[in-house]
């Protein structure tokens, strides 16, 4: 194609020199990848351009091109721009087949109209049964088993005789998609993430986008099944994932419920689940939780009057969310130790995807020196200076640098997990199991949501209390004061309630949070980070 367009280019420098037009007298446009037929918008701004710089010019007076289906495919848009080139006394040239609009005079040429309008019509005709010609060609090589020309999907590659066959490098990645999607702990958006932070490239050259991965796990020819085409050939791709790992996928993918950018529910633990007087619930406004009808009716100016009762109150986010995390993850490593054959299932799940991570990581990192060397060629080839080496060196540096780090610890995560579960297969009641269990619990913000939602049921605040402490001054002198607190009453779907005694920072000088023990002593608890 480049060769075609070189040969082109000369033989119209020739053409023009043939007419006495000289070097710096031209002015070349070229337009890659505009489509005369589809109009596209590289098309459009081809045409603009050219007329702009005629509008603009006081000596460009005329237009030369190597064929007239560079000014369009289609009648309607070539009668127009000769309509054009007449109405502004702007020349035009045809190489093929060679004509020209005006004569010398500047006027309309009748013999350069009449075979301009004559072949306008035919490279519609053409153009149309060049695109049937094209069809039945793909229609016939799809009827042969070869690929029809069109952009190959992730995962495929070609024969030298046109066949289409697995790609395995593709075929692990979109397997590898596919395998983390399906734990339902990879959402699309989480998905492409990780691919474009890890440098992973779409078969176009682009990064992997949502709507992407999305459009990846819908295909269903990766299970090899058999497509119809529009003119009803049938066409079966190679394998490369399982009938039943897609209908997985599919599934999950269907009735996914992942939030929206803007839906920040999620990112807090306890957002609905602490319940006001007036019967609504507390919800997150900046870094507390607060009454969401009580902000409401400040909001919407509700006079005082007809206000509901409230609890009066509003409570640190991160406090509260550090309380129930503290509780929930008691219970779910008390659940985790009664219930082993549970958390196996689990972690030999998680030991799956860290080592796949830790393979891809692999597979990266191993293309570092072929793409070391291929900067080296392309900057003898091109002559690219050592700045521009130098920019492309640091990068792989950093790449490479970033792939350690990543297999590091996708390592250190089959490590941990592997020794997880041969206690568990193994039991042994000691202090190092029950660590272990503590270890693994999740990190990810929406799995420690739903283990809160799983053994919480509600929380309620008290009005505020008020209680006499005795501040010692010296070993004489004494001075009581008061300080407020509210009464913190979390309640699990077995019955059972703990409580807690908040004090806020102007009580003590600073928080400080009250645990209620067996015995009816309180205890300050501290919340691990």
């Amino acid at each position: 194609m480049q060769q075609e367009m070189e040969s082109q280019h000369n033989e119209m420098a020739n053409w023009l020199a043939g007419m006495g037009y000289q070097a710096d007298e031209i002015e070349w446009l070229e337009s890659a990848g505009a489509s005369a037929r589809c109009c596209n918008a590289k098309y459009m701004k081809m045409i603009a351009d050219i007329k702009s710089i005629v509008s603009e010019s006081n000596t460009i007076k005329t237009v030369a091109v190597w064929h007239i289906n560079r000014l369009g495919r289609r009648e309607k848009k070539l009668i127009e721009m000769k309509s054009w080139f007449v109405e502004n006394k702007v020349q035009l040239y045809v190489k093929n087949p060679q004509l020209h609009l005006l004569d010398e005079d500047g006027q309309p040429d009748k013999a350069g109209g009449m075979v301009y309008s004559l072949f306008a019509n035919m490279v519609e005709s053409e153009t149309e049964e060049m695109m049937q010609k094209f069809a039945r060609g793909k229609n016939q090589k799809r009827q042969q088993g070869q690929w029809d020309g069109a952009m190959l999907p992730l995962g495929y590659t070609l024969t030298d005789d046109n066949y289409i066959v697995v790609d395995e490098e593709g075929a692990a990645l979109v397997r590898n998609i596919f395998n983390l999607y399906a734990t339902g702990e990879w959402s699309t958006t989480r998905l492409s993430n990780e691919l474009r932070e890890k440098g992973v490239k779409d078969v176009d050259g682009r990064d992997f986008t949502q709507s992407r991965v999305a459009t990846i796990l819908s295909k269903k020819r990766y299970t090899g099944y058999t497509e119809t085409t529009k003119s009803g050939v049938e066409f079966s791709y190679p394998q490369i994932v399982t009938s039943e790992l897609f209908e997985q996928c599919e599934a999950l993918r269907k009735g996914a419920k992942i939030a929206r950018k803007h839906n920040y529910a999620s990112a807090y633990l306890c957002n609905k689940l602490i319940e006001c007087k007036c019967g609504y619930h507390y919800t997150a406004s900046n870094t507390v939780y607060r009454c969401f009808k009580e902000h409401d009716e400040v909001v919407k100016k509700v006079a005082e009057a007809e206000r509901l009762q409230h609890t009066d109150a509003t409570l640190s986010i991160a406090m509260m969310d550090g309380i129930v995390w503290q509780l929930a993850a008691h219970l779910e490593i008390a659940r985790l130790a009664n219930q082993g054959t549970e958390s196996l299932a689990d972690y030999k799940q998680q030991l799956e995807i860290a080592t796949a991570k830790a393979e891809t990581a692999k597979a990266e990192i191993a293309k570092l020196p072929a793409q070391r060397e291929k900067i080296m060629y392309n900057a003898a080839r091109y002559n690219m200076s050592d700045g521009q080496v130098d920019k492309l060196m640091e990068k792989t540096a950093q790449d490479e640098s970033r792939l350690q780090a990543e297999l590091q610890a996708a390592q250190s995560d089959v490590e941990r997990l592997t020794a997880a579960i041969y206690k568990l297969e193994h039991p042994v009641i000691d202090m190092n199991f029950f660590e272990s269990l503590k270890e693994n619990l999740p990190e990810n913000i929406e799995k420690k949501r739903a283990i809160v939602r799983s053994y919480i049921k509600r929380i309620t605040v008290s009005d505020w209390q008020t209680m006499t402490v005795s501040n010692m001054v010296t070993l004489f002198k004494s001075k009581t004061s008061e300080k407020r607190y509210l009464i913190i009453t979390i309640e699990d779907f077995n019955g059972n309630a703990y409580k807690y005694r908040y004090f806020p920072r102007w009580s003590f000088g600073k928080s400080r949070l009250e645990e209620l023990l067996e015995d009816g002593d309180w205890a300050e608890l501290l919340l691990a980070a």
